[in-house]
């Protein structure tokens, strides 16, 4: 599904770019001579990244599948081929928007595809945890981009700002991210076979 994969990038170069980033608290909160507060300051700096990260994968994904659906069409031409592609990826929430699940959504919609949808008749145990934690990694980065202190220190006092959370959200976005990758490329299948069959209808 076109020549570069969203999911394996999110599990490579966007991984390791995580990866680094929890080294170097794991190495700071070992370090005894550290600054007080320099732990709470990094695991601050962890939210925004995993939200850019996650952020990039769906904008991954959706170009996948834009680039799909093209390549799907008899174009004429290419250049109207690739007026299409900008027209649909123009407006996108996810080049300018958080990566909320109503954001999300509204852009695969654009598609035709209600993904969150497909995604909880896939997985309808895990797919409420999924979505509460998406919506709740937003919240604490827009309070850390923001600096709005009485939200951060309600999310300490909820224990939503450690390490370890921040770890299992990262967990929980990894298997999300399993699943949206499924569904779309289960759409891609259905819209292909569709269009093959109108094609064969068209020639008889």
């Amino acid at each position: 599904m076109g020549e570069h994969d969203a999911l394996e990038t999110w599990r490579t170069s966007r991984g390791a770019l995580l990866d680094s980033l929890a080294l170097a608290r794991q190495t700071i909160s070992m370090n005894r001579t550290a600054a007080v507060g320099a732990v709470e300051n990094i695991d601050r700096t962890l939210y925004p990244a995993l939200v850019a990260e996650f952020q990039g994968f769906c904008r991954d994904l959706h170009n996948e599948a834009v680039s799909a659906l093209i390549e799907e069409a008899a174009w004429p031409t290419e250049q109207l081929a690739a007026l299409t592609t900008a027209a649909i990826r123009k407006g996108r929430g996810l080049d300018h928007k958080n990566p909320t699940p109503s954001v999300i959504d509204e852009d695969f919609r654009s598609l035709g595809l209600p993904i969150w949808r497909r995604v909880q008749q896939l997985h309808p145990e895990d797919y409420p945890d999924w979505r509460a934690s998406l919506e709740t990694l937003v919240r604490i980065r827009n309070a850390v981009a923001h600096s709005d202190q009485e939200r951060i220190d309600i999310f300490f006092t909820k224990q939503q700002m450690t390490f370890a959370y921040w770890g299992n959200t990262r967990k929980r976005l990894t298997e999300l991210a399993i699943a949206m990758n499924s569904v779309v490329r289960r759409y891609l299948v259905e819209i292909t076979i569709v269009t093959s069959r109108g094609e064969d209808r068209d020639r008889q």
